[in-house]
């Protein structure tokens, strides 16, 4: 059953992988040139590629594997509370209210520090572009 998870997370990551590159390719190729060439650094450009398709390859299927199995780790916890003990059902809503409440309270945080490393991160590969092109 691993082994079958393994398979389908990487087949569906490779060929996102694949379809995102191809988007995003035809879209730079597509960009105007005085919009977009001379406005965006070749740094922002290299971020861009490199973090976007890293992401689905690596951490994306990593976290999507994780959910999965840790979903089903928490259905089983919450069948076998719920019966041993029942009345447990009155505060499951209370809880799942605060947990839907600081989720949304941290996911603006998490986007902050999504865009800092960004931003963070585009200069030096600009730098690295314009040493291997010798300029």
């Amino acid at each position: 059953m691993v082994y079958l998870r393994v398979f389908i997370l990487t087949y569906f990551s490779y060929n996102g992988t694949k379809q995102l590159h191809e988007e995003m390719m035809d879209r730079v190729i597509k960009a105007p040139v005085n919009n977009f060439y001379d406005v965006t650094p070749l740094g922002h450009l290299l971020n861009r590629f490199s973090k976007d398709l890293s992401v689905i390859e690596s951490t994306l299927v990593f976290e999507i594997g994780t959910g999965y199995v840790n979903f089903y780790n928490l259905l089983s916890v919450f069948a076998i509370s719920v019966f041993v003990v029942p009345w447990i059902l009155l505060i499951f809503p209370f809880v799942l209210t605060i947990t839907v409440l600081l989720y949304r309270a941290s996911i603006s945080a998490t986007k902050e520090m999504a865009r800092i490393e960004s931003v963070t991160r585009s200069p030096l590969l600009s730098f690295l572009s314009e040493v291997i092109n010798g300029q």
